[in-house]
């Protein structure tokens, strides 16, 4: 087929029920998430996350949390298995998985036709880590003169994947 030579014949219903199946598909996986694992579904100022901090994690003593950025697809639907592997390879580990519906085939949400830029996406994921306690506090640490800066125990492991 040459797209610019042959006739294309497209409904609107196709795509629209592979969009809305989707949507309901990610969503009966947050309310799974929820049941099987606590975890939770926030927001920080404009960034969607889900988030799991397991009861018996401790922040001074616990291992460090993880943050998995998926890619370019289905988003919960596409990455469930790895999610899944996560929690149950590491259920001592608080677990961070930033939405991004512009790359998810989300639709629906409100951002999906004004996605976060990178710097905005790159604020809202330091301040959000800082609001857990997760990494130090950025304003702390350009405080300290040079000499004085002594590595710090907090920090997250990265975890992405794209297709």
């Amino acid at each position: 087929m040459l797209l610019t030579l042959d006739e294309f014949k497209a409904t609107l219903w196709r795509p629209f029920l592979w969009y809305a199946g989707v949507g309901i598909s990610n969503w009966v996986l947050k309310r799974w998430y929820e049941y099987k694992w606590d975890i939770r579904y926030g927001h920080y100022k404009t960034l969607d996350y889900l988030l799991r901090v397991p009861r018996t994690w401790n922040p001074a003593t616990g291992a460090r949390p993880i943050v998995f950025w998926h890619g370019l697809g289905l988003g919960l639907v596409q990455y469930n298995a790895q999610l899944v592997d996560l929690m149950s390879l590491c259920p001592d580990r608080p677990l961070l998985v930033p939405l991004q519906p512009h790359i998810s085939q989300d639709i629906f949400h409100p951002r999906f036709l004004t996605p976060l830029g990178r710097r905005e996406t790159a604020e809202c994921m330091a301040g959000l880590m800082e609001e857990l306690g997760w990494v130090p506090e950025r304003k702390a640490e350009a405080d300290k003169p040079q000499s004085q800066f002594t590595p710090s125990k907090k920090g997250v492991t990265m975890v992405s994947h794209s297709k």
